[in-house]
Parts: structure tokens; sequence; C-alpha cells
């Protein structure tokens, strides 16, 4: 399995799916094999997988193969236009997800939190504590919902000479709250502490150019990076809401999310989002702070690449235009290797039952 997950990051996907059809005829019962068999492509009728996955029944399954076999079924059904069934199977699978979580989502804290970072990053603030800023400006961040583009941005940008891909860092979502904290900051020494021990995490992805951070979840700490980081760019990349939700709910994650499992939580999350991107949009200056939409991004990628190559003020290079060869290691390892088509836009009028309540 190791050397399928190998060959699945780094692109060679009819390789790894050699791999894991094989040790499927050794085992047919290995859930984790039976869905990495779906994540190496679209699955056509005649497909091996496709018998293995219906005859699929192992007594005393675990939930989390009886999830990650609800995915793979939903993901064969969704490649073969049969949308009614593979509906199906995602809500069984999200389900499944479900009953994983040990720590529920809780709405009033998490909207409690998002009201204090309003109210606390204002522009005034900004200004007030200039002197926690440090120039350090190698990073990029690429920000936004999951499931929106983050992963085709940065391989697309990597294309150019100055820029390293730094793939999803969760530095910045797990200390952020050392400097902020429940409307508490710390104290300058405090920061550049956080600055420092960051740097030396981009500067083992290169110790030269600008080094793509695309977190997504980073939106949510934006204030704090602003504020010791005040000339990094920041790119927020917006999709379609519908396709973004449809996208949340039909990718599994590598461990359950205690908000991406229920339509009313996906809801409830997102609209928070759009109020706390909305407040950036607002707050920081275009300097510094840009939004790409991925329906264009997909549909004129020349374009909006340029755009943001000037947005970094980074020279144009004719290598911007080339496929990046960087190792994807997120949910959309395959998606996001594939050349820039506009596919998915509009996927949700496939399960438009989803939305009728929303």
């Amino acid at each position: 399995k190791a050397v399928g997950a190998a060959l699945q990051q780094l692109g060679r996907f009819k390789e790894a799916k050699s791999v894991y059809l094989e040790l499927a005829h050794q085992d047919p019962n290995d859930a984790r094999t039976l869905f990495e068999i779906t994540q190496c492509g679209p699955v056509k009728a005649d497909d091996a997988v496709t018998q293995l996955l219906v005859s699929w029944s192992p007594a005393n399954a675990s939930h989390r193969d009886r999830m990650l076999i609800a995915y793979a079924r939903g993901k064969a059904d969704d490649d073969l236009g049969n949308f009614a069934r593979a509906k199906d199977h995602f809500e069984d699978a999200n389900r499944l997800a479900d009953s994983l979580i040990a720590v529920p989502f809780e709405r009033a804290a998490y909207k409690s939190s998002i009201d204090r970072t309003i109210e606390t990053f204002t522009k005034e603030f900004f200004r007030t504590y200039v002197e926690f800023g440090t120039p350090f400006d190698r990073p990029v961040f690429i920000v936004g919902m999951i499931r929106s583009g983050t992963t085709l941005l940065e391989r697309l940008l990597a294309a150019h000479p100055l820029i390293s891909p730094g793939g999803e860092i969760p530095f910045w979502t797990e200390h952020a709250s050392k400097l902020f904290d429940k409307g508490r900051l710390a104290g300058p020494d405090e920061s550049r502490e956080l600055v420092k021990n960051y740097q030396s995490i981009l500067d083992k992805v290169s110790k030269s150019g600008l080094v793509t951070d695309k977190m997504p979840l980073n939106f949510s700490v934006l204030g704090v990076i602003h504020l010791l980081l005040p000339r990094a760019k920041i790119i927020h990349v917006v999709r379609e809401k519908r396709d973004t939700m449809t996208s949340i709910f039909t990718t599994p994650h590598p461990e359950p999310i205690n908000w991406a499992h229920s339509w009313e939580r996906i809801d409830f999350f997102y609209r928070q989002y759009e109020r706390l991107t909305r407040h950036w949009h607002e707050t920081l200056d275009s300097s510094i702070f840009c939004e790409v939409r991925y329906e264009d991004l997909v549909r004129q990628p020349e374009s909006v690449l340029e755009i943001l190559v000037a947005f970094l003020d980074l020279p144009h290079d004719s290598e911007i235009r080339q496929e990046g060869a960087t190792k994807i290691a997120t949910p959309s390892k395959w998606q996001a290797r594939q050349p820039v088509h506009a596919r998915s836009i509009g996927r949700w009028n496939h399960y438009p039952e989803w939305f009728e309540n929303l």
C-alpha cells in the first residue's frame, strides 16, 4: 500500500492502480485498497473494481471500512453517471464518517470565535500594533474553503521559477492562538518567535524566492498572519458555493471533519467563512489581498495567472503556462493532477435535492 500511495502522490496513477489491483486480488475485502483504486482516476463500467465493490460484504466490517466503501461506491456511480445511487452512497458515507467524530462541532463557540476575530482585527487594530510586524515577505498564502481549488492554483503557480510549492502547512492554524486567544493578544517577543519558527519551515522548502502555503483554513487566522507578516501576499480562491459544498460532501478526508458530514453544519460553517472572508476583503489592502474565482481559473488560466504574477511582483515567465510537477498529498491528488478543465463547474446540478432545504 505504501508503494501505491507514493505513486499516487507523484501523479503516477496508472502504476498505482496496478499495485492496488494486485493487492485487491490478494485480499478483496481490504476496504482501503478498493477505495484507493477508485481514487486513481475515473471508474469505468468494465473496471475490475466495479464488481469488487458490488460484492464487498465482509462480516463484522468496521465503521471506517464501511465508510471507505460507501465513498468508493459513490465515486464509482458518480463517474458512471448513476447519480441517484451515488447520492445514496455518499449519504451513507457521511453518516458513517459522522459516527467516527470524537469531538462534536460547537456552532455557538465557532460563531463567537468569528465574531471576536471580526471585532478585533480592524484597520485601526493593524495600525495600532504595527510593531508586531516583521519584514519577512516570502510566503504566499492561498486560502479559501476546502475543495475550492487551492491545490490547483498552487500547482499552476509552482510552474513559475521563482515560486516553490509548500503544500498545506498547518503552522498557523495550530499556533496562531499562542499570539491571540479569546481576545487576548500576547507580546512582540512571541510574535518574533512564531515568525522565526515559520521561516525555518519555509526554508526547508526553498531558501530563495516565494513559497506558497495553501492551507485553506488559514482564512480563519489571517488576522494574526497579517499582523506578523504585513508584507506577505494573500490569494483567496472563491468557488461557486453549491459546487464547493458538493465537493466537500462527496470527498473523503484523511480524518472525518466535525462540520463536514452534515448539510446543516456545512451550510453553517460556509456562512461563517463568508462572513469572515468578506471582512478580510474590506479590511486588508488590495496590494496584499486579492480574490480569484475558481471558474475563471479553469476557463482562462493564462489570463488569471498573468494577473497573479503581477500581483506577486514577479516577472512574467513563459514557463508559468506549463504544468507544475509537484508532489500532491491532499484529497484532491488525482483531480489536481489533470490538465486544467471546467468539468467540475455545475456538478451540484447532479444532486439538486441536497440544496432544496438550505
